[in-house]
């Protein structure tokens, strides 16, 4: 099995939720990213509202698999 290749990462705190358009929005040093939570499960989606609400920091990882 080969392991993922990390594009790259971005870190920040979650500081708001479109719920409307179901969407996180991702605080960071270069200016905040929108994260659309369409597709996510549950889980990930308690995982980032805990996230928001005790403003843990976020890191979100892109990789090519």
């Amino acid at each position: 099995m080969t392991q993922p290749i990390d594009i790259f990462t971005v870190t920040g705190k979650l500081n708001k939720w479109d719920i409307i358009k179901s969407e996180f929005t991702l605080g960071t040093p270069v200016g905040d990213i929108k994260i659309n939570i369409e597709k996510c499960n549950d889980m990930m989606l308690n995982e980032m509202v805990d996230a928001m609400k005790y403003r843990r920091t976020v890191e979100i990882k892109v990789v090519e698999e």
